[in-house]
């Protein structure tokens, strides 16, 4: 089957050229390095603040929790 395609070598010449030149192409475009190596920041990031009880809001439900306990295993 493939005796009766008749490629010219000159073909497979330039077309085994265009590959070779857009991989080397694509090889150094990826490792080229276009991140600017000095980084700096104008301030420190701060994560926000979390929809949380405050450490007295808890006292008092874990309080409120261990009497409501402690009425049922009274009664």
């Amino acid at each position: 089957m493939l005796d009766k395609l008749k490629i010219p070598s000159k073909m497979v010449l330039i077309v085994g050229a265009l590959f070779f030149l857009i991989a080397m192409f694509a090889i150094l475009k990826s490792c080229g390095s276009d991140a600017p190596q000095n980084v700096r920041l104008d301030s420190i990031p701060h994560t926000p603040t979390p929809d949380a009880d405050s450490p007295a809001d808890t006292i008092k439900t874990l309080t409120a929790s261990v009497n409501a306990l402690l009425d049922d295993v009274r009664a």
